[in-house]
């Protein structure tokens, strides 16, 4: 298969550049980027960032805070678990998402939330690797985006959301 990914890419690392520990990286930003791919069409992630999702995000938003974050954005009711998201955001502009949910889950669950402007496209392909749906068939519906919890067979978790713009007729 051949890939082109075209954009920005930015790394903001937890160390300077003449310290040895800079092998670790706080954050790594991915924004407006295009993935091209000849078998499957082309699809554009507009946004990229952490997730945690968890059964009570009170104290996560606690700490978050602490460390410096603040709510920006807030939506409650969403898909058939009744999640409530918090989207967080930094000084540097740095984004996490908290995510609350009554769903089963047995643990806390670290995904990344990626914004897509095809959904359909992009779910499918996502299936197609072998990636399967915690709805089972399903999407989380509400006026403003659809979204599926998605699971990689080696366990990794992407929360593909794409968000509707209702524009006035």
């Amino acid at each position: 298969m051949n890939m082109l990914i075209e954009g920005n890419i930015t790394f903001k690392a937890g160390a300077k550049n003449d310290d040895p520990a800079m092998s670790r990286c706080d954050m790594v930003i991915l924004c407006n980027v295009r993935i091209i791919d000849d078998k499957e069409g082309t699809m554009k992630i507009t946004t990229f960032n952490p997730q945690i999702i968890t059964k009570n995000a009170q104290p996560l938003i606690e700490l978050m805070e602490e460390l410096g974050f603040e709510i920006s954005h807030k939506k409650q009711d969403i898909g058939m678990h009744k999640a409530e998201a918090f989207v967080m955001k930094d000084a540097n502009g740095f984004k996490l998402d908290i995510s609350q949910s009554d769903a089963e889950i047995p643990h806390d669950i670290t995904c990344i939330r990626m914004n897509v402007d095809d959904f359909d496209e992009t779910y499918s392909l996502l299936i197609s690797k072998g990636f399967e749906n915690y709805y089972g068939n399903s999407t989380a519906d509400t006026p403003s985006s659809k979204s599926a919890v998605l699971r990689s067979p080696t366990g990794f978790v992407i929360n593909l959301v794409k968000h509707i713009v209702n524009t006035p007729q």
